[in-house]
């Protein structure tokens, strides 16, 4: 699979200028090759079931907003989520800290929870936030 399959909703130019800047940020670490290895191997049905499970967990995730973050069903929710990285690289809790970060930071995070439900966003990011903190308990 290449990016631009893996993208298939954005212009070649948006694919490109996503790919370069992944490459630039993160292209010299173990988590980067791990995944452009892990990308490289999956057949687009394999990708579709990914995407397909990542969006039923996302759909999921919206049910639970105005629960508490630190909620046995709301955990549950947010190791799924970690656990579905593992389709991509190995996560841990540096990672995850800084991608729930992301959700918050970058408008394109943002804008792509944001049409699962107002305030997904800052949902995910307190959830997972959350999440790391109580595994180091």
């Amino acid at each position: 699979m290449n990016e631009h399959e893996l993208y298939d909703n954005l212009s070649k130019e948006e694919v490109d200028k996503l790919t370069k800047e992944a490459e630039q940020r993160w292209g010299n670490t173990p988590e980067y090759r791990e995944s452009a290895e892990k990308m490289n191997k999956m057949s687009k049905a394999e990708w579709a079931k990914i995407k397909e499970e990542g969006d039923a967990i996302l759909k999921e995730g919206t049910g639970l907003m105005g629960n508490d973050v630190k909620s046995k069903e709301v955990q549950d929710f947010v190791d799924r989520h970690y656990r579905h990285l593992a389709n991509f690289y190995t996560p841990n809790l540096e990672l995850y800290r800084g991608l729930a970060e992301m959700y918050v930071a970058d408008e394109r995070f943002t804008a792509y929870f944001e049409k699962y439900s107002p305030g997904f966003a800052q949902f995910m990011h307190d959830a997972m936030i959350a999440f790391c903190d109580m595994q180091k308990d």
